[in-house]
């Protein structure tokens, strides 16, 4: 049981909604792929700490593993973070060891342990793990971009390096200002500007800002506000409701342009690995022509686009083996 402890660490993502974690060998110890174990998944609002939902998972496995890396929605500084989009949870790294008797733990960033995965998850960009939204070539010293809403938006750049390893690159991509394109998003912008003042990307396709974004939008077509959860408008979307599919279209148009964005900003000629629960309920959105031509169609640029590829990860695990292999 001893060995056990020291070989295995424990590993966590945190999103704003859910908690997941697993186990995994130390990849310090043992050669070869990351391995997840134990996989455990629980809604964030049935524990009242971080710490509680941590124990519920440990109560669940008889190996007590001696390291900790989780990776959590939100800025991380000197160990400790508040999650972003469930700020009742402020996690810092020395309360986990010490509860635990761990010898180390790390927190990260939750969009770079996703970024992590991708390597991890197959040696060929767009092989196992993932599914295509758009063919390409992916040039393999350049960088990729992992990028996507959930209930929020996270964003890093995975650059490979000369001796073989990885550097996550993580920012606050999805806090950059919104740009309406056609005469409908202007309007939408316009009266969303007028209720919150600044407009990011994240407001207008993660999930923290999806009522604000339904109730304009029923405003802009003169009709009094609906409430819906986003898979409810989803279907009402493909049944043919006006309001929910303009919805859909701007929130996936907001996810195109945004990737495109960042692809020209870091050159990521690498392909764009799109990633969270929004982007994969609207798949049917994100891959149509419509959305796809905010991401290549950049005027003088668009050459430049062409053969970027973008792939959606498919594994419920990869923050997981990214949290390990990180």
């Amino acid at each position: 049981m001893q060995q056990d402890a020291f070989d295995y660490v424990v590993v966590g993502d945190v999103g704003g909604t859910n908690v997941r974690f697993a186990i995994a060998k130390d990849p310090r110890i043992h050669s070869g792929p990351v391995v997840i174990e134990h996989f455990w998944k629980s809604p964030n609002k049935e524990h009242k700490t971080f710490l509680d939902a941590l124990s519920a998972f440990m109560e669940t496995i008889s190996i007590r593993p001696k390291r900790g890396v989780f990776a959590l929605a939100g800025p991380i500084k000197n160990n400790t973070v508040t999650l972003t989009n469930h700020s009742s949870w402020h996690v810092i790294g020395q309360d986990i060891q010490e509860h635990f008797n761990m010898e180390r733990v790390d927190l990260l960033n939750d969009f770079a342990a996703m970024a992590r995965s991708v390597p991890e998850l197959s040696p060929t960009l767009g092989g196992e793990g993932f599914t295509t939204i758009s063919k390409g070539l992916s040039l393999p010293d350049r960088p990729i971009i992992v990028a996507g809403p959930g209930t929020g938006f996270g964003l890093a750049t995975l650059t490979p390096q000369p001796n073989k390893t990885w550097q996550v690159l993580r920012g606050e991509g999805g806090h950059q200002a919104y740009s309406p394109t056609t005469p409908l998003e202007a309007d939408v912008f316009k009266l969303l500007q007028r209720k919150i003042g600044y407009v990011s990307i994240e407001s207008m396709c993660a999930g923290v800002g999806f009522d604000q974004l339904l109730e304009t939008t029923f405003e802009v077509f003169g009709q009094n506000a609906v409430k819906h959860s986003p898979a409810e408008a989803h279907e009402l979307a493909k049944n043919g409701n006006k309001v929910c599919d303009a919805v859909c279209r701007i929130r996936a148009n907001t996810v195109m342009t945004a990737y495109g964005d960042a692809v020209l900003a870091s050159g990521a000629k690498g392909g764009v690995v799109a990633a969270g629960g929004v982007t994969t309920a609207l798949i049917d959105y994100i891959g149509a022509p419509e959305a796809l031509s905010r991401f290549f169609d950049r005027g003088p640029m668009s050459s430049y686009m062409v053969d970027v590829p973008i792939y959606l990860i498919t594994s419920a695990e990869a923050p997981l083996l990214g949290a390990a292999a990180y």
